[in-house]
């Protein structure tokens, strides 16, 4: 059995980095951290994050992108005026690219 080892805590300099860096991926304003697209590929694949590491980061996103596609197709069908603003891009630009 693996067991995780250290405090998990780091070095204060280092983790305020972290966190300033997630915050701003969280208001828009930055990249997504590499932690946030591991945890998205264990959530989305329910894998552990040694799983989720080693997979091409490339097919990951096609996947997600096809998977939110589906989502907001349906939700549009079922009422269009709940769409998510992330949802309603995705499928305007998915509409726009089928003509041309």
């Amino acid at each position: 059995m693996a067991v995780a080892s250290g405090s998990g805590e780091g070095n204060s300099g280092n983790q305020k980095k972290r966190l300033k860096a997630l915050a701003e991926y969280v208001l828009g304003e930055g990249q997504q951290p590499y932690e946030s697209t591991i945890g998205v590929i264990c959530e989305a694949f329910n894998c552990t994050p040694d799983v989720a590491m080693v997979q091409d980061i490339a097919l990951v996103r096609r996947i997600l992108e096809a998977r939110m596609l589906e989502q907001a197709k349906d939700q549009h069908n079922a009422d269009n005026t709940k769409m998510t603003e992330a949802q309603t891009k995705l499928w305007m630009d998915a509409m726009e690219s089928l003509n041309g």
